[in-house]
């Protein structure tokens, strides 16, 4: 006995709508939801209890690819075959109007074999559209030929169409589009039922539309942006390059011998070129895994040796400040597969950030074990700690506490969300465990295997 429809599904499709209508989607988006949600309760009271493919069902999983899927065509489809095996139609196609050129463009037309139908095969009475886009309103005709709205119409004479359905496709009240359905004389007529029906749908694939055109703006200004990034960076670098060169050479008394007021100017200079050196990396890696330009080279490597590399190049800041750090990372742990370089930076941000936020005389461990196929490493400190609300939004891009023991730091917010990408990108995870006033455990982990041939 097939499953029926029952007051759980019902709850099932309003929860998918209301679910959708909540999400970081825009206003007019959700709007376009309100709509579909509210024609829906008008279908309510036609559903037959018995019936396992009636319209809520078929609304229910339209709805469902409306939040599964980026892909418009998809959710397009969805509609057009739900509409048609609803209404009886023989043929359907929707239309959008080009928001350039205000042309009408045919994106999808379907058939009722679930079948993509080419434009020489599709009947299509642009009187019909037109007429529907013009009043806002849909309309039922079952006797084209003799309807005085249509009759005499090259296309409807041509066609010799006989029941026409035509809904309009709404976002924020303005038109955007049309469904059309055609059906001919002996498979029955359209009846208002079947419009309000077809507007549902309508609701959902306007909702669809709007979705996609917003994922393509925003993923156009991310493109934008990363472009942006990457040229001012590049143009960057040269003169900074220039900056920390020319300061070395005066440090060294390239030009004559230098007081110790001068060399703690230069000093500055140079230390405020690292800063602004390691800004215009960040950004640079952001901007290219974004774009998904970031080019890793993983290999199995030993740990223990890029842990005793990295922390060989921070020896200096841990005994300006009196730090001592220890480490556990044996040198039996099996190998990681990982970018060498990009390995080093992660443990370079980690240590530093731990080197940064613990006071002078404190301790920082680096310890490191097998969890199944990975490697977790762990950066402990006995640092000023990390509130709860800040754990929250730690890894996220130029995010710095208001605390003020971090605020005297200097920084940009920008150092653990690349470490986040790139352990991510090795196929890893990362996270933090902290305790404010007692100090923090940053941890990653790495796989021991690839990835890409396990799959």
């Amino acid at each position: 006995m097939p499953n029926k429809i029952t007051l759980d599904a019902l709850k099932d499709l309003q929860a998918s709508l209301s679910y959708l209508s909540k999400q970081t989607l825009p206003v007019q988006t959700r709007a376009a939801i309100q709509t579909a949600q509210q024609s829906l309760t008008q279908l309510e009271g036609s559903l037959e209890p018995d019936s396992e493919h009636g319209p809520l069902a078929d609304l229910y999983r339209v709805s469902q690819c409306l939040g599964a899927s980026v892909n418009l065509d998809d959710v397009l489809i969805q509609v057009m075959d739900a509409v048609i095996q609803l209404t009886g139609a023989e043929h359907g196609f929707l239309t959008l109007i080009n928001t350039d050129s205000g042309n009408l463009n045919l994106r999808t037309a379907r058939n009722s074999k679930q079948e993509t139908l080419q434009r020489k095969d599709m009947k299509i009475s642009r009187t019909v559209v037109q007429s529907v886009i013009e009043s806002g309103k849909g309309i039922v005709t079952n006797d084209a030929q003799n309807d005085p709205r249509f009759a005499g119409q090259e296309s409807v004479i041509s066609y010799a169409m006989c029941s026409i359905l035509c809904a309009p496709l709404l976002t924020r009240g303005t038109i955007i589009g049309a469904i059309c359905l055609n059906k001919c004389a002996k498979s029955g007529i359209f009846t208002n039922d079947d419009l309000d029906l077809v507007n549902a749908f309508a609701s959902l694939a306007a909702a669809a539309n709007e979705n996609d055109r917003l994922y393509q703006a925003v993923q156009q200004a991310n493109e934008t942006t990363a472009q942006f990034v990457s040229i001012v960076t590049h143009e960057l670098r040269i003169p900074l390059t220039s900056i920390k060169g020319y300061t070395d050479l005066l440090r060294q008394g390239a030009v004559g011998s230098v007081n110790e007021q001068q060399a703690n100017f230069l000093n500055v200079i140079r230390n405020n070129a690292e800063r602004m050196a390691a800004l215009i990396s960040d950004l640079s890696d952001i901007s290219r895994i974004e774009r998904g330009k970031l080019k890793l080279d993983p290999v199995f490597l030993p740990l223990h040796g890029y842990v005793d590399e990295t922390i060989n190049s921070l020896v200096h800041n841990l005994e300006e400040k009196s730090q001592t750090l220890e480490t556990d990372v044996p040198a039996t742990l099996p190998r990681i597969y990982a970018d060498p370089n990009r390995l080093v930076q992660v443990l370079t941000n980690l240590i530093n950030n731990a080197w940064k936020y613990t006071p002078e005389g404190g301790q920082i461990a680096v310890n490191a074990s097998r969890k199944d196929d990975f490697v977790r490493v762990e950066i402990i400190d006995n640092g000023i700690g990390i509130s709860e609300e800040d754990q929250a939004k730690l890894f996220t891009q130029f995010f710095r506490s208001e605390v003020q023991a971090v605020r005297e730091q200097t920084g940009w917010g920008l150092g653990l969300n690349v470490a986040k990408r790139l352990v991510e990108f090795m196929g890893g995870e990362i996270g933090i465990s902290s305790t404010l006033g007692e100090g923090s455990t940053f941890w990653f982990t790495l796989p021991t295997t690839d990835p890409v041939s396990k799959t």
